[in-house]
């Protein structure tokens, strides 16, 4: 393998797992809630207290899949913390994967 060879290898795994791995990370390390559909006008009618006081009574755990269906639109709420985490992640494997495809040439 050459080390261009080794180095696009590297790069493609990386990016797959600087992808994916976030993702896991938030589906089987976090639990989602959901509250019932409330229009805008009676919210902004409620007082902060009223608000706290209303979710509190209001809000149930998600199912797992009903949890897992709501990840793409957390990731797209919080799209810099996961890009950030993302490239992270790929930086991390992709010095470990290319210095063990590199260092097995010899």
């Amino acid at each position: 393998m050459t080390k261009r060879e080794a180095l696009t290898k590297s790069a493609v795994v990386a990016l797959i797992i600087g992808m994916v791995f976030p993702m896991g990370w938030v589906v089987f390390t976090s639990t989602a809630y959901q509250t019932p559909v409330i229009e805008k006008s009676i919210l902004d009618q409620m007082t902060d207290v009223e608000r706290e006081r209303w979710s509190s009574q209001n809000t149930a755990e998600a199912s797992f899949a009903e949890h897992v269906s709501s990840v793409p639109v957390f990731i797209s709420n919080h799209w810099s913390g996961y890009l950030q985490a993302s490239f992270g992640i790929f930086i991390l494997v992709f010095v470990i994967n290319g210095a063990y495809l590199l260092g097995g040439r010899k």
